[in-house]
């Protein structure tokens, strides 16, 4: 088992266990850790069939009282009208301040929970078991919990922290070939940001990753994590070097709020936000074409359609960008969380290893590098 303990401030901190098979005996380490207090799971259908069951039947067999509450899968459900159904379920229950949520499941579980825990009754305890790859090396990690809104991805939300976090990279065997592929985005992410040592081994091995090498998608979840909670221990609450995990996610978080949050997914998005943003870079003249070969190389297999759009013909993510509507794609851009005092901000890379933030973004050249971008493509 590898433990990464975050130390948020002086007298709190959690810790991340990333273990193979450790939902077998969850109930021992969660004792360790609430106590034997209430639990409540929130998850989608899918996760339940494959892992709630088994979850509740593990947890009541050390004697913990625990329940689960169903929500329906998607981007679209991460709203705050889901968030009242969950409220609501929550009262039925009779929910109070002991009682600890746990998302089970990916990233809209994880953030739809959390947010749901900060905000009833002012606080509940949370835990994360995350699994999909995404939210093992991103999105369970660093205290982000949000809701969308029609108009902003992640606009309604908070920083709250977890009890824990329990990753278990067996679970990661049953996901598709898409969520594969979402979670090595982020990892390219965080290696594109802080590793170069990782962005090669990652290039080295990404044929077997997609392939769900055991061992190897557990070196990925340890080593993503890792590199993320570095950042994030200097910058718990996102008000400087933490920005720099935005790479991809300024034009990536539009693109999903223009499609509607529905058929891209998150990966896709971030990887297109990746390659535009990287254009952006080059295009200034910060980063050399050699770089920019090098990102467009190593995303060249996420999605399908990006790689061989007659693959996904009526579904081609590159319908989002080749039908794009510059003034309302720019207005949606203006909306995002991450802009300060009317500055448009995107997070442009100069190197492997090396980021920076950057508040002077102007309409033209975004529309500048999606223009190349659908050049190139063609």
């Amino acid at each position: 088992m590898k433990e990464i303990t975050v130390k948020i401030t002086e007298d709190k901190e959690y810790k991340i266990y990333i273990e193979k098979g450790i939902l077998n005996n969850l109930g021992e380490h969660l004792s360790k850790t609430i106590g034997n207090k209430r639990i409540v799971i929130i998850t989608n259908p899918l996760v339940n069939s494959l892992y709630g069951t088994k979850l509740l039947s593990v947890l009541r067999k050390d004697g913990i009282n625990s329940d689960l509450i169903e929500v329906p899968d998607g981007e679209k459900y991460k709203s705050l009208s889901t968030a009242k159904h969950l409220y609501d379920e929550l009262l039925k229950r009779k929910a109070d301040r002991t009682t600890t949520l746990i998302a089970l499941g990916g990233g809209v579980i994880g953030d739809l929970a959390g947010f749901v825990a900060a905000t009833y009754m002012r606080g509940l305890p949370l835990a994360h078991i995350p699994t999909t790859l995404l939210a093992q090396v991103d999105s369970s990690i660093g205290g982000k919990v949000a809701v969308d809104h029609t108009l902003a991805k992640n606009i309604i939300g908070s920083f709250y922290q977890p009890k824990a976090v329990y990753a278990d990279p067996e679970v990661l065997q049953t996901l598709s070939d898409q969520d594969i592929k979402n979670g090595i985005v982020e990892a390219i992410k965080i290696a594109v940001i802080k590793s170069p040592d990782f962005f090669k081994w990652l290039e080295k091995n990404i044929g077997q990753l997609l392939k769900k090498h055991k061992d190897l998608l557990c070196e990925v979840v340890k080593e993503a994590v890792s590199l993320k909670v570095d950042i994030v221990l200097k910058d718990p609450r996102e008000n400087g070097l933490r920005k720099v995990l935005n790479f991809g996610h300024s034009i990536g978080h539009a693109l999903e709020v223009e499609a509607g949050y529905k058929d891209l997914s998150h990966g896709e998005a971030v990887a297109l936000g990746m390659l535009i943003e990287t254009k952006i870079a080059r295009n200034r003249g910060m980063c050399s074409e050699d770089f920019e070969e090098k990102i467009r190389k190593i995303l060249s297999f996420p999605p399908p359609s990006l790689s061989s759009p007659r693959k996904r013909e009526s579904k081609s993510i590159f319908k989002y960008i080749k039908n794009i509507d510059y003034n309302q794609f720019w207005e949606t851009l203006t909306l995002d969380k991450k802009n300060y005092q009317g500055k448009i901000t995107f997070i442009l890379p100069e190197a492997l290893g090396k980021v920076s933030p950057t508040d002077n973004i102007n309409k033209e050249e975004v529309i500048k590098a999606l223009e190349k971008f659908k050049k190139e493509w063609k």
